[in-house]
């Protein structure tokens, strides 16, 4: 599969780096995560009650965004070459950057779901789902602070580079 270069720009993945759509995507995911954690704090701060059904509605709204882009994300991922695979690592680092990102998205893509889930259903007894919610909502922060762990480490340290 031929990258696709308009006027010096790629906007597939070719086998040595992420093309523009996928820098794209991922960018604005990590915006849209970002802010769906933050109204989730504030959810959990707000004392008014109406206020927080503000932010619920908002959170939601913004969770259904981060949904369809984690889904196009995953499209596009799957008709693209992945540059990790080229990367001069061991072939176990390898293994765990793929496991890793897949990780990323099937959790976030359930958690998603399972906020929808919880936003849509007449009140009634969620608890088992508001704990599920919110104990995924650890796991995120655990695998993305793990993920931006090893891209630092990898910058820094310049281990990923791919073959000639």
């Amino acid at each position: 599969m031929k990258a696709i270069k308009r006027g010096g720009v790629r906007f597939k993945n070719s086998t040595l780096d992420y093309g523009l759509i996928a820098r794209l995507l991922h960018w604005c995911s990590v915006t849209l995560l970002l802010s769906v954690l933050y109204l989730a704090g504030q959810i959990e701060l707000e004392g008014e009650v109406i206020q927080r059904l503000v932010l619920v509605d908002q959170h939601s709204l913004m969770g259904l965004g981060l949904l369809a882009l984690m889904l196009l994300r995953f499209s596009w991922r799957q008709v693209n070459v992945n540059p990790v695979k080229s990367y001069s690592l061991h072939p176990l680092q390898k293994m765990a950057a793929i496991t890793l990102h897949r990780g990323i998205y099937a959790l976030i893509i359930v958690q998603c779901l399972l906020g929808v889930y919880l936003w849509i259903c007449s009140p009634g007894d969620l608890s088992a789902a508001v704990i599920a919610h919110d104990v995924m909502n650890d796991l995120v922060y655990i695998i993305l602070l793990i993920h931006i762990s090893a891209a630092l480490y990898h910058q820094v340290f310049g281990v990923v580079s791919s073959k000639p």
